[in-house]
């Protein structure tokens, strides 16, 4: 039980850790806290006649939320908008407060991982992947964002793990009827929290009915049959919201690959096993963290000196496990093959399949003992690259667009009243936050035609540019008629620049 508590503390401290130290970028601000909200926006692309910050109100009834979240974001499930907007209701919407609810599910999620991999490998391998995920920078990352990644990671978790540990008889008794409900819950949550969770569950149909026929056990199949239809039954209410998304996901633009031939080889061999290093190890490839890429792919390759040394049930759990990470991966894979998407080159699109990932790392650095001194070091390195990492990510660089940097950069700079032109629209979320005056703010983006630029630059003699990695190719969409007087670049392609005739 100590041990238990070390791993969850020092999981939940690194996650407060730097908690706002970026800010909120788009994402964050329009996908999440928009549609936990759930207000009507009104439209940023029409020239203001008086400055504004815009300020979001309180948050809607969850039943106004859910009507206005189809209209706002179709593309994922509404759950953990949902759960935000409670939170909100309760907590505000500082980001502090934002952010604590990602932290408070990440942190469970590594409680839920120990305690899979003490039922069925024991309490060192748990500790061990514990650490593992605890210390993991795409974890703690994705833990302190406002979106529905760790949520997915979570309801993966409980999900597979008691699925496994109910097939492979580690749960017995009246505890099975609990691990049972737990089952369809975490099944349900999982695919009302990313559509990518389906995956999963398809992979777990394919599983179960495999080891129920396979050992015609026909109580096993009843049970798993009415699961299913329970899960079936919950999703009912927000079917129609799957059905809406499922009819625009092929014209997502942020998945579109161009068709290719070397593509499907790369992405099955080389990017699936790319992504479980990244989610031991982290995305951001700076000094501190390229030893820990090292130690990450150790730590899967020591996992195969550890399985001759396990029990029979240990070994096929182990299997299961492997099975987790590689099936609904491959599935995914497959999807973008015949689509020509590139979900799969987005490790955050596959985080459900993350916790496996973390399991085969604690059991390869399971092999830790005084005497191994190979396998001490690499450990020991892990760890403590891993932190120098953690610490350089929240407390030195920045991983998400610094808007709280920029909008104490446009007050001092700009102090009179021009126009703020922002690219793309809804950045102007981002900015507003951070805002102490208010600004004449339209929302700019590279559909519009020149004459509609134009016409929000109408009778003006000098405005702001403000572009994101998402809006900076307006720039080539500035008249020729002005002229660049300042620029500031920011990092993750945050550009402020000024504009006079």
């Amino acid at each position: 039980m100590a041990a238990f508590f070390v791993v969850v503390i020092l999981a939940l401290a690194w996650r407060c850790a730097g908690i706002t130290f970026d800010s909120l970028w788009l994402d964050e601000g329009y996908q999440s806290i928009v549609d936990a909200y759930g207000r009507s926006l009104p439209d940023f692309t029409q020239v203001p006649l008086s400055p504004f910050i815009f300020d979001p109100g309180l948050p809607a009834e969850p039943i106004v939320m859910l009507q206005n979240f189809r209209n706002v974001d179709p593309l994922t499930p509404p759950l953990y908008q949902l759960l935000l907007n409670r939170w909100i209701s309760l907590f505000g919407g500082s980001d502090l407060a934002l952010r604590l609810l990602s932290v408070c599910i990440s942190t469970a999620c590594v409680a839920a991982v120990f305690w899979v991999t003490n039922k069925a490998l024991g309490l060192k391998t748990a500790v061990l992947t514990g650490l593992v995920q605890a210390f993991s920078s795409f974890d703690i990352y994705y833990g302190q964002e406002v979106r529905m990644y760790g949520l997915v990671s979570l309801a993966a978790t409980l999900s597979c793990g008691t699925l496994f540990l109910l097939l492979l008889h580690y749960i017995r008794g009246r505890a099975r009827v609990y691990a049972w409900v737990v089952y369809v819950i975490s099944t349900w949550a999982l695919i009302n929290s990313h559509y990518t969770g389906l995956f999963i569950v398809l992979f777990q149909g394919l599983l179960g009915m495999s080891v129920a026929l396979l050992g015609r056990n026909w109580r096993l199949m009843g049970i798993l049959t009415a699961c299913w239809i329970c899960v079936g039954i919950l999703w009912l209410p927000w079917l129609k919201m799957f059905m809406q998304a499922a009819a625009v996901r092929t014209a997502s633009f942020y998945v579109a690959r161009q068709p290719s031939l070397w593509w499907p080889p790369f992405a099955l061999f080389v990017k699936i096993p790319v992504n479980w290093i990244i989610f031991l190890s982290g995305k951001q490839v700076v000094a501190p963290a390229i030893p820990v890429f090292v130690t990450s792919a150790l730590s899967l390759l020591l996992c195969v000196r550890v399985v001759p040394t396990l029990e029979r049930r240990q070994r096929m759990f182990l299997a299961l496990i492997v099975l987790w990470a590689v099936v609904p991966a491959v599935g995914l894979w497959l999807v973008d093959v015949l689509e020509n998407h590139k979900v799969i080159e987005i490790a955050r699109y596959v985080m459900a399949t993350a916790p496996p990932i973390y399991i085969l790392a604690g059991v390869g650095f399971s092999q830790f003992r005084l005497h191994n001194r190979l396998v001490v070091a690499i450990v020991l390195a892990h760890f403590f690259f891993a932190s120098v990492n953690n610490i350089a990510h929240i407390t030195v660089v920045h991983q998400r667009e610094p808007w709280r940097d920029l909008a104490r950069i446009l007050e001092t700079r700009v102090s009179d009243d021009p126009l703020v032109l922002v690219a793309q629209p809804y950045n102007i979320l981002c900015l507003n936050r951070y805002l102490s005056r208010p600004y004449r703010q339209v929302g700019v983006s590279t559909v519009m035609t020149a004459p509609q630029v134009e016409s929000k630059l109408s009778g003006v003699n000098k405005f702001v540019l403000i572009t994101a990695q998402e809006g900076e190719s307006f720039t080539a969409m500035v008249p020729t008629r002005f002229k660049m007087v300042d620029h500031v670049k920011l990092s993750h392609g945050l550009h402020l620049r000024r504009y006079e005739l």
